[in-house]
């Protein structure tokens, strides 16, 4: 996808040449308890980092990448100190700590059972623990991950048993730490899930919808939500059929350009303001988007502080302000 919209960004190296530098770098981050550190160089694990790192790297593998067999292995050892920390189903059983450290708890431990499973290591005694003692309190997209953990380790039937009667999208809190957690990730999430077992759910396009309208600039606010969604929407844009369908580009009501199921980029500078119209016939979906660059006429913008506050000033070399123009 990232080739088709953006092909610029590989006019210097494929696809595959950044794949293989994240695998590289995050294999030098990886720790010796398996984890892996948040940053280059830091000897400090972060624990939903490390699911994540090694989510990426057993997609990665799944799609024919060489990684080592050592770091799965050790990586593995790690999700396994997630799951049975000596106390964990004590404290939550008694509510000894606090909820939101109890919700994180079941996201991590989620997560966890989930790559667990991608990673051919399903921890079965701790996926169906989940189900039966805190099950109906997981939020949504950890009930998803779960669900996805069943069904990679081939019981689908206890999978399609955590999915809700109806999937819409659910707002989550902002968390700059610990899990992460956002609207956008948290929703992607449940997509990705759905796109692996479930791509018929009635819930799939209403998901897509959500994510497509969220989508600001063409991307979303974190990497995290960046990486989900993208995830997400690659997975279901795998499973579209190209079509068989023919059609035509009208600009300003004359036909311009005729139209296939084949990739095709329309760039003239004497459409843009003008009234373009898209028609086909035949079997499949036709996808399109429009890009418009430039700088327009008269430009006029009101000024507005979200959360950051930035001001930039010219001064001479005594300090008085300069006249901008």
């Amino acid at each position: 996808i990232a080739q088709q919209v953006e092909p610029t960004l590989f006019e210097t190296n494929a696809p595959e040449y950044y794949v293989e530098e994240a695998i590289r770098k995050l294999i030098a981050m990886q720790l010796q308890n398996g984890g892996f550190s948040f940053w280059p160089n830091s000897n400090s694990v972060s624990s939903w980092g490390s699911i994540y790192a090694l989510h990426f790297l057993g997609e990665a593998r799944k799609a024919g990448y060489a990684i080592p067999a050592s770091v799965f292995r050790r990586g593995i050892g790690y999700l396994r100190t997630i799951l049975f920390q000596p106390g964990n189903s004590r404290d939550i059983r008694s509510r000894r700590v606090s909820e939101w450290s109890i919700i994180q708890r079941y996201r991590m431990q989620a997560y966890a059972v989930y790559v667990l499973a991608l990673l051919d290591k399903p921890e079965r005694g701790a996926m169906t623990y989940q189900m039966e003692m805190y099950g109906d309190d997981l939020p949504q997209e950890s009930r998803f991950l779960l669900a996805g953990a069943f069904a990679l380790s081939g019981d689908r039937s206890t999978a399609m048993q955590l999915l809700p009667v109806s999937v819409r999208p659910q707002e989550s809190e902002r968390e700059t730490g610990v899990t992460f957690s956002s609207s956008i990730r948290d929703n992607a999430i449940v997509l990705a899930v759905l796109a692996d077992f479930d791509p018929d759910n009635p819930g799939v396009p209403v998901l897509v919808d959500y994510l497509s309208r969220n989508a600001r600039t063409g991307r979303w606010g974190t990497t995290q939500e960046n990486a989900w969604a993208f995830m997400a929407l690659g997975k279901i844009m795998r499973r579209q059929s190209g079509g068989t369908y023919q059609g035509t580009v009208s600009i300003g009501g004359s036909v311009r350009s005729q139209l296939t199921s084949e990739t095709m980029t329309l760039a003239d500078d004497d459409i843009g303001g003008r009234d373009i119209e898209i028609a086909i016939s035949g079997d499949g979906n036709a996808y399109y988007y429009w890009e418009a660059r430039g700088i327009p006429p008269g430009l006029s913008f009101t000024e507005v502080d979200r959360g950051l506050i930035v001001r930039r000033r010219y001064l001479d070399s005594e300090g008085v302000a300069l006249n901008p123009d």
